[in-house]
């Protein structure tokens, strides 16, 4: 099966003025995946899509196993994996690059693994703009999911997914568009010479200049992520999702519409456990729904 992605469809996160005492562009940025319901990559990845599976804790992610692992290739594109393109409004952020600001800068300029700093040049850069094209949601079809763990997954597959979760959907980036600005507010002209003094750019990135005024990388990278649970407890029936954090830990919900029944899981590294109704006193805006839960992996 092959997945075909709406490239028209795209997000545009325009970053215009920064003051460093009022707004930070990553706290931005993440504020952004989190409205959409998906937990922020801290550094996003490019091969961190469905079927990873993930140990620790949001702040301390632990990569256990490649998507391939327990959810061969051939077994994703034939029976599993789907692709929803979507379009997100508008977000206009102003960022303006000065002091310390950068190093927030450049983390998010670089998007994962290959890295990009600041070249000789760059302090004549008073504005990015950066345009982020074909967004998409990757997720896995959960009535197709439970047939292939219930007819076809290995033994150990199952022993490691009953310990750790999994990726179940994520959101994915094709391409970033980068537009710089000088104090007069006029676009900087790129050419490859004039490029390399204004940034310095991982030989790894694949990446053009467009219309002489963008700086187009295209290294897809996965920006967040909703984590799954698939057990033997539920049969594999994947109806336990987080896609949020709370108190440093994935905050699980059901999916399921009917059950009236509340779970109890055990906290292992803490030695107790958590209950829904342990959270009732807190104020409304962090009350822990029923059929929720918190842990660490």
């Amino acid at each position: 099966m092959k997945i075909q992605i709406n490239s028209k469809r795209y997000l545009l996160l325009s970053l215009l003025a920064f003051s460093l005492i009022s707004c930070k562009p990553l706290d931005f940025l993440y504020k952004e995946i989190k409205s959409l319901g998906y937990i922020t990559y801290t550094t996003p990845l490019k091969d961190a899509g469905p079927g990873t599976l993930l140990g620790g804790n949001p702040k301390g992610l632990k990569l256990v196993a490649p998507p391939e692992a327990c959810f061969p290739k051939e077994v994703q594109e034939d029976k599993l994996l789907r692709v929803d393109s979507t379009t997100i409004a508008q977000k206009e952020k102003m960022i303006t690059t000065s002091g310390k600001a950068n190093i927030k800068l450049f983390n998010m300029l670089s998007m994962g693994n290959a890295s990009i700093g600041a070249g000789a040049s760059f302090n004549k850069v008073q504005t990015v703009v950066l345009t982020m094209k074909g967004v998409h949601i990757e997720y896995f079809d959960s009535v197709q999911l439970s047939y292939y763990y219930q007819e076809e997954m290995s033994e150990t597959c199952k022993d490691f997914l009953d310990r750790f979760g999994f990726i179940i959907q994520a959101i994915k980036v094709e391409e970033l568009v980068f537009q710089f600005y000088d104090k007069s507010g006029v676009a900087i002209k790129l050419n490859l010479d004039k490029l390399e003094k204004i940034l310095e750019l991982d030989t790894s990135l694949d990446f053009s200049i467009e219309n002489k005024l963008s700086l187009v990388i295209k290294t897809p990278k996965y920006i967040g992520y909703q984590l799954g649970r698939l057990i033997r407890q539920d049969n594999g029936l994947s109806i336990y999702r987080a896609s949020k954090t709370r108190f440093g830990k994935f905050y699980f919900e059901s999916l399921d519409l009917f059950s009236e029944d509340r779970e109890q899981f055990f906290d292992q590294k803490r030695g107790h456990q958590f209950m829904t109704n342990q959270f009732k006193n807190l104020e409304i805006e962090d009350e822990i729904e029923e059929n929720s839960v918190l842990i660490n992996l």
